[in-house]
């Protein structure tokens, strides 16, 4: 498992995302399932998590409900008593890597 901590910037779209406030919060980062990537562009035995959550210590966006489904691997969960995202079945393909 991996931990981290950083902030969420993001925009709530009222009344549309040009105009809408932005947001920021601090976060919780938990990352596990960590799995070798089967891509072939990712070096040989390139391992990565395949299960995160990114939880909200200080007051969440107002789209975090816990217990919904944003969309397929994407839920609204708590952690530890934390709004949380949890983004399950996530892939690497290496593709799109830093340079």
């Amino acid at each position: 498992m991996s931990k981290g901590k950083g902030v969420d910037s993001s925009v709530q779209c009222q009344p549309n995302c040009a105009q809408g406030a932005r947001l920021v919060n601090p976060v919780v980062v938990h990352a596990w399932n960590p799995m070798v990537s089967q891509s072939p562009a990712c070096p040989s035995g390139l391992r990565f998590y395949s299960d995160m959550t990114i939880a909200y210590p200080q007051g969440a966006p107002p789209w975090i409900d816990p217990g919904a489904e944003w969309s397929p691997g994407t839920n609204f969960v708590t952690v530890d008593g934390m709004p949380a995202v949890h983004f399950s079945g996530l892939t690497s393909n290496c593709e799109g890597a830093l340079r």
